[in-house]
């Protein structure tokens, strides 16, 4: 629930109608349907690593068809296998490189998409991304700083979460 009041009520990822929206770290999907649910039009490309989490991403985002392409691997500066810290309710799992401690949370391996690469490849596809969401419990300021500045002018929004609240950056 305090997932949903975040995107829902309080409105952390905007109130706007987006077209081409990034999520990174889209969790069980709650900000893919709300992304998805402001047009009928809107496209959403979501990272997700967690397989229980995956479970159901897929069921929520489901009644919106092919709007929502699904990447089963987290999104981090750089490809290739990490360790991820996996919480039992799913809600504050990220990579371990990011985190100050386990704190009850079991370590499994996870395939990571280079940001560079996969914001590229939505672009190539969409020509723009109007959103980019990125919630990754601990690494949102390394993922935004590995954007490369080319792909930067590219993207109208990058809203990420901090300690304490949400930053918004317009290119």
């Amino acid at each position: 629930m305090r997932t949903v009041n975040e995107v829902f009520h309080r409105r952390d990822y905007g109130s706007g109608r987006p077209q081409v929206v990034v999520d990174v770290g889209g969790n069980i999907g709650i900000s893919a349907v709300w992304f998805l649910s402001r047009t009928p039009t809107t496209r959403v490309h979501l990272w997700e690593p967690v397989p229980h989490n995956l479970e159901t991403l897929r069921v929520n985002v489901a009644p919106f068809g092919d709007r929502c392409i699904v990447h089963e691997a987290a999104l981090a500066p750089a490809a290739g296998p990490a360790t991820f810290l996996v919480d039992p309710v799913g809600r504050y799992s990220g990579l371990a490189e990011y985190q100050e401690s386990a704190g009850g949370r079991v370590a499994v391996e996870v395939p990571c998409d280079a940001v560079a690469d996969a914001l590229r490849d939505v672009l190539d596809l969409e020509g723009r991304i109007d959103v980019m969401k990125v919630d990754t419990e601990g690494s949102e300021d390394a993922i935004v700083e590995a954007i490369p500045d080319d792909v930067r002018p590219h993207i109208s929004e990058i809203v990420y979460e901090y300690p304490g609240g949400v930053r918004r950056l317009r290119t």
